[in-house]
């Protein structure tokens, strides 16, 4: 146990990469989405005795399992995948509105406002 965010080492030095993953994601920049699961499998060396990391496929199925069970903590209770996802299948609409100063989380909602209307319209 630690006195970090989760009370788990290596969950706990997951969270800069989480955070990193996460941004790296919504603003579709590959090279963010890549280093923070370098960052990750950085992490799982630190916190591993002896360290683990190799490199090899197990190191990056370790990291990521780790880094799906941390990010799918933070979602939240009272949202549904699909409203937080929305965004991702309107993403010119998404970065349309952040670019004309919109915060990125009303735009992710009024993305997620429209895939509802949208879909109640089709039901």
């Amino acid at each position: 146990m630690t006195d970090g965010p989760t009370g788990d080492a290596l969950s706990d030095a997951l969270v800069g990469p989480a955070m990193r993953l996460v941004g790296g994601v919504r603003t579709w920049d590959t090279d963010e989405v890549e280093g923070a699961f370098r960052d990750a499998l950085a992490a799982l060396a630190a916190t591993s005795d002896p360290p683990a990391a190799t490199g090899g496929p197990e190191d990056h199925l370790g990291a990521a399992r780790a880094l799906a069970i941390l990010s799918a903590a933070m979602v939240p209770w009272d949202r549904s995948p699909g409203d937080l996802l929305a965004w991702t299948r309107r993403e010119a609409e998404f970065h349309r509105l952040v670019d004309v100063g919109i915060d990125p989380h009303i735009a992710a909602d009024v993305c997620a406002g429209l895939a509802q209307a949208n879909s109640n319209r089709e039901g």
